[in-house]
């Protein structure tokens, strides 16, 4: 039996990281073997994002030259992670993919057709929604 290849999208807050650690816990219980990763990585390109995202670093001045380090950092994630765990016939879990980088990148002005690129489609995407006032109080209670 091949992977499974399972995305949750969402705003932060809307709880990713609580429904892929429940999921994986239950997928888990009936012996399947399970990874949890997300984007942006901890790779050398992820850990760029994530200096940007944290100021820690300045910010490219194109914005379409932030979203082509995530589209990188996927296609780095797909190599070294995704593919090799599918081949050993592991369910990836993965919070957040290319669906939030093309809502990030058409809400900076990135055109659509800078943002296609070839990757791996999941075998299904879940969309957690929730209203952003309490994504905002779980952000808050998080003390970040």
């Amino acid at each position: 039996m091949p992977g499974l290849f399972i995305v949750l999208e969402g705003i932060d807050g809307c709880g990713k990281t609580t429904v892929a650690k429940m999921l994986a816990g239950k997928l888990k219980k009936i012996d399947k073997k399970v990874i949890v990763t997300g984007e942006p990585t901890d790779g050398p390109i992820g850990t760029k994002i994530h200096a940007i995202l944290k100021h820690k670093i300045p910010a490219p001045k194109n914005p379409a030259d932030l979203q082509k380090l995530y589209i990188q950092d996927r296609l780095e994630h797909i190599k070294k992670v995704i593919s090799p765990a599918l081949a050993k016939e592991k369910v990836v879990i993965s919070q957040r993919y290319a669906l939030s980088t093309f809502a990030y990148g058409t809400a900076f002005g990135v055109s659509q057709f800078d943002l296609r690129h070839d990757i791996l489609k999941p075998d299904v995407t879940f969309l957690l929604d929730i209203d952003p006032k309490a994504a905002m109080e779980r952000i808050y209670g998080r003390g970040k």
